[in-house]
């Protein structure tokens, strides 16, 4: 219960969409609705900020994927490869969520589809993969792909979010923009939940959201409209009631000692 999870729950909104591949084939129309919805819905009262990103705190996680650093000998055949989470995002992603920035910088709008691709890495993955070094200007680029998968370079480095457990060590990651996707893995993210920071009533800020969804395309269907405080404190269900019902026994115990020995 008292974990940094990385990020400031209060007063954060989260919700999926998926946008589908029939009538989103353009990796065009995917960055112009994302834009237009991420404006919008920073633009509703009561809202502070805005953006998006692939996953949810404490709620979906993100996959790993290998990556290979540019001037560093790949591992030897039969070591683990290097991989972290990947974790795709829009500018705005770590000022909205409350994750520190240690070094460097965040992404800005300027960080766009004609832009240099450009990555964010976590403490993490800083402390594992560029002990003893300094990370930022080194080049990254995901493994495995065609050899037209454009380079990315270190521009900052975040604060560690305890993105699977709050009784787990945060993971590496790396952070990429939704913009910049087509040519650093050549796809499109066609299913980003976005983030609300309000410092009103959240439930007017998610009725806000649904709305804008609406407006831009009827056709899409909103979901896990949720609060992430909600998010942390069902993370801590399990563990909580667990905690409740020994204490019960415990309680129940105690009465049966107290009556046992009075009778004696």
């Amino acid at each position: 219960m008292t974990v940094d999870p990385g990020f400031r729950a209060e007063g954060l909104v989260s919700a999926r969409l998926a946008l589908p591949a029939a009538a989103y084939r353009d990796p065009a129309q995917v960055e112009s609705f994302y834009a237009e919805l991420v404006a919008r819905v920073a633009s509703l009262p009561g809202v502070t900020s805005a953006s998006a990103g692939s996953t949810i705190p404490l709620s979906s996680g993100a996959g790993n994927w290998d990556f290979e650093v540019e001037g560093k000998a790949e591992p030897a055949p039969g070591q683990p490869a290097w991989n972290a989470k990947a974790v795709i995002v829009r500018p705005g992603y770590f000022e909205t969520l409350g994750v520190p920035l240690v070094r460097g910088r965040f992404f800005t709008p300027q960080d766009d589809e004609r832009a240099a691709p450009a990555v964010v890495i976590n403490q993490a993955m800083a402390s594992k993969f560029f002990a003893g070094e300094d990370p930022i200007g080194r080049r990254l680029r995901i493994a495995g792909g065609p050899p037209s998968l454009e380079w990315m370079t270190v521009v900052g480095v975040s604060g560690s979010v305890r993105a699977d457990a709050l009784d787990a060590d945060a993971a590496p990651a790396y952070h990429f923009l939704q913009s910049q996707l087509p040519r650093t893995n050549g796809n499109a993210a066609r299913a980003l939940p976005i983030f609300a920071r309000t410092d009103g009533d959240p439930a007017a800020v998610m009725s806000g959201v649904r709305a804008v969804v609406k407006a831009l395309d009827p056709n899409l269907a909103l979901f896990d409209v949720q609060t992430m405080r909600g998010v942390v404190d069902a993370s801590v269900a399990g563990p909580r009631f667990t905690t409740w019902l020994l204490a019960v026994f415990a309680g129940v115990g105690l009465l049966l000692g107290a009556s046992g020995i009075y009778g004696v």
